[in-house]
């Protein structure tokens, strides 16, 4: 988890990272304009439409994930049902995500991360 304010160059580094790795990578980024659509980020990441209650979308992207690392950015912007599916995944897959405090969702991700480090 990459947190920090706006601007501070968080996309910059999960994006070196994402170079240097070897690790297969699936990557998507929320938006705030499009907040209410659901799946947007994960959609983007899978190259996918993505259908269902978020313990159907778990199943089948931990299937597909599991060779891989989801990176998701600006989760902040992240819809209910996919904070849903990224909150399952973790514990089943590497997931990094760039988040800036002081949003709902950026902070129960920053809390739940916090509890299991």
């Amino acid at each position: 988890m990459i947190v920090g304010e706006a601007g501070i160059g968080k996309t910059s580094v999960l994006g070196a990272a994402i170079r240097r790795s070897t690790a297969r990578v699936r990557r998507g980024r929320a938006i705030e304009m499009l907040q209410s659509e659901p799946y947007l980020a994960l959609r983007e990441a899978f190259g996918t439409r993505l259908t269902g209650e978020p313990p159907e979308v778990v199943c089948k992207l931990s299937h597909v994930l599991r060779a891989g690392t989801l990176v998701v950015d600006d989760v902040q912007w992240c819809d209910p049902d996919t904070l849903a599916v990224l909150f399952e995944l973790v514990a089943a897959v590497p997931v990094v995500v760039t988040a800036r405090p002081g949003t709902n969702s950026a902070d129960e991700l920053i809390r739940r991360n916090d509890r299991h480090r």
